[in-house]
């Protein structure tokens, strides 16, 4: 992650050899099996080139609770899958 978060600053990470853009859009409360956090940072990025886009979101102090990611596949159908944090003990 970029450190500090802040609206709008990010960074980029490579898939595909594919340079992607990653921004922190905003603050948001997300609720996954683990539990409810109230103030995650909400990212998100996407490729028209390549035909993906995600959502994260980071709680403090956790990490990545939930991921949605959305492809493309070669016929042109869309793909995504879902992945969230189920059990969390912070100490």
């Amino acid at each position: 992650l970029a450190v500090p978060p802040a609206q709008g600053k990010g960074w980029h990470r490579v898939i595909s050899a594919t340079s992607i853009p990653v921004r922190f859009a905003d603050q948001q409360a997300v609720t996954v099996k683990a539990g409810t956090y109230p103030q995650t940072w909400h990212t998100v990025e996407e490729s028209d080139s390549i035909r993906f886009k995600s959502s994260s979101w980071y709680a403090p102090g956790v990490g990545l609770v939930k991921i949605y990611s959305e492809y493309a596949r070669k016929d042109g159908s869309p793909w995504g899958e879902t992945f969230e944090l189920t059990d969390a003990s912070v100490k």
